[in-house]
């Protein structure tokens, strides 16, 4: 269970991190050079890796219940991971009963109304640019 809250706090910063600005010579020489990464996990290769928009993009389109096996790469540290997609629903029940336990007060509680859709991943390899 730890390692799949570890990889979706690295896959909700993946996706909520800022964009880049311009592009400078910095980043044109080193697209020159053969990148080279350290696994974790299952050996993997940057092969059909698709885009962290594409992920969101797939993310989007799934459901409760839904499990997708893929391997995408982030495009703010040359990241690249593969194992599961699925979407995690937290009734409100649960939700309320989580602020209660944080010690929220009656009307923070009474105000959670809606269900909590999370994106979730569990990762078999990682790859990090060396």
């Amino acid at each position: 269970m730890k390692l799949i809250i570890q990889f979706c706090a690295i896959t909700l910063i993946l996706f909520t991190a800022c964009k880049e600005g311009g592009k400078g010579s910095n980043e044109r020489t080193s697209a020159a050079k053969e990148v080279t990464y350290t696994s974790f996990g299952s050996e993997i290769s940057k092969e059909k890796a698709i885009t962290s928009k594409e992920m969101l993009s797939k993310f989007e389109s799934m459901i409760a219940g839904d499990t997708l096996s893929v391997k995408f790469a982030s495009e703010i540290k040359e990241v690249i991971l593969e194992g599961k997609a699925f979407v995690q629903i937290t009734s409100v029940e649960e939700l309320q009963h989580y602020a209660e336990d944080a010690g929220k007060n009656k009307e923070e509680i009474a105000a959670i109304v809606a269900p909590k859709k999370e994106f979730a991943f569990e990762a078999t390899g990682v790859l990090l640019k060396k």
